[in-house]
């Protein structure tokens, strides 16, 4: 058991230790450096920032050098804070403004590897100058631009996709107890037309396609829908010396979409050579000869050649066989130019059908037709020629592959209007 002595000693004790560590810390200062960790001091941005006091601390802020420029309230010019003088032991803050304070001693650190504050592609100094080259070079086109990239505040290309050189609505009139109408709607490229002026050397295909509702009496046999899908190939090549030729051909299906489908491929075409006879800036000669082949029941080849002349700007005559034509302008102005025209034509189409018997058939219609049109012709290339026509058909043969039902349908007339591309 303790003796009194003892307790008294071990008391005394105590009380010695308590006095000499609280001697102690009175005489103690905190670290220079904050109270959170380095990193995030160096990298993170604190939730509050941190008042030093110069005499708490142990250091004294640098001077800031005056600036050509006011700085905003509360932050320092980035030119004055890296010119400006450090201590020895001065640590790296950031305070609530985003400025960095960097000590000398620790720009070598291992731990304080962190470049001296420079001006970053974000920082404001660095957006306002890039504002101002932008608006100095506002005469450049932008990359987007250069690239062939559409912006929204960049429409895209205005020009339209071709996808037929002709459409058009035909109506055929019944004509009689014996005749055979049509309601036709055509979008395709106009095959059997030559151009005079035409300047486009080269290949050019076309896809085109039509549908025919038919009207008719019982002993056409005809189904009451008829279809045509196809595609026209044109080629064009002309020497210097006035000398070209035109070859144009059509790969079709021409059918009723029964079982007599594989019936229906046709293959129309025709090739055409022509030379100048002479050809100034006011009046324009060619001869054309060759052969049209158009693969019907009752015609599959036909030749085909005249002489094709423009005595005038206004006037256009084409002495060709099987189309011959006339035209003349009738009207012009600074938007459009109006023509009438005068056209005969020897026309002809065939399809394989299904029989009302259930057999399989090809059927062929040939006919002449006589019409007269207006046509309006746009100054702008990139618009479209609208045309309406009104013509007489006569001399209609109806032809099976068969030979069973044969007969001459009445004679009619035909509207036409559409559009050329």
């Amino acid at each position: 058991m303790l003796s009194r002595k003892s307790v008294v000693t071990a008391i005394v004790s105590l009380l010695t230790i308590v006095t000499v560590i609280t001697a102690t810390a009175s005489e103690w200062k905190p670290s220079v450096k904050p109270a959170t960790s380095v990193k995030q001091a160096v990298f993170l941005p604190p939730l509050i920032a941190p008042v030093f006091e110069a005499t708490e601390a142990g250091f004294e802020p640098p001077l800031l050098v005056p600036s050509d420029e006011e700085a905003p309230p509360g932050k320092a010019p980035v030119d004055a804070l890296e010119n400006a003088p450090v201590g020895d032991s001065e640590p790296v803050f950031e305070t609530e403004d985003g400025a960095a304070t960097i000590a000398a001693s620790d720009r070598d650190s291992p731990s304080f590897d962190v470049p001296p504050a420079e001006e970053s592609a974000d920082s404001p100094k660095a957006a306002t100058d890039g504002a101002e080259e932008k608006s100095a070079n506002s005469d450049e086109e932008p990359e987007e631009k250069l690239l062939g990239i559409s912006t929204p505040d960049e429409p895209e290309d205005q020009g339209r996709s071709k996808l037929w050189n002709e459409s058009s609505m035909d109506w055929v009139l019944r004509g009689g107890s014996d005749g055979i109408g049509f309601f036709s709607l055509t979008g395709d490229a106009p095959s059997w037309e030559f151009d005079l002026n035409s300047d486009e050397e080269g290949l050019k295909v076309d896809f085109g396609s039509a549908v025919h509702f038919v009207s008719g009496p019982s002993r056409s046999d005809l189904p009451p829908r008829l279809f045509d899908i196809f595609w026209n190939t044109r080629f064009t090549a002309e020497t210097d010396y006035g000398i070209g030729i035109d070859a144009n051909f059509k790969l079709g299906l021409f059918t009723d979409f029964e079982d007599s489908v594989r019936e229906g491929w046709r293959f129309p075409g025709r090739v055409l050579g022509y030379a100048d006879l002479w050809h100034n800036s006011t009046e324009v000669a060619r001869v054309v000869a060759g052969i049209e082949y158009l693969d019907l029941e009752q015609t599959e080849i036909l030749p085909a050649g005249g002489i094709i002349f423009e005595p005038n700007p206004d006037t256009k005559i084409d002495l060709y066989f099987p189309r011959p034509q006339a035209r003349f302008r009738i009207d012009q102005d600074d938007i459009d130019d109006h023509w009438l025209y005068f056209r005969g034509e020897y026309h002809g189409s065939a399809w394989a059908i299904e029989r009302t018997a259930g057999n399989a058939d090809v059927v062929s219609l040939t006919e002449f037709r006589a019409t007269v049109g207006l046509e309006t012709i746009s100054n702008d290339k990139d618009e479209s020629t609208s045309f309406a026509e009104f013509g007489y058909i006569f001399n209609r043969d109806l032809e099976y592959r068969s030979g069973l039902g044969n007969f001459q349908p009445d004679d009619t007339v035909v509207f036409r209007m559409g559009s050329r591309y």
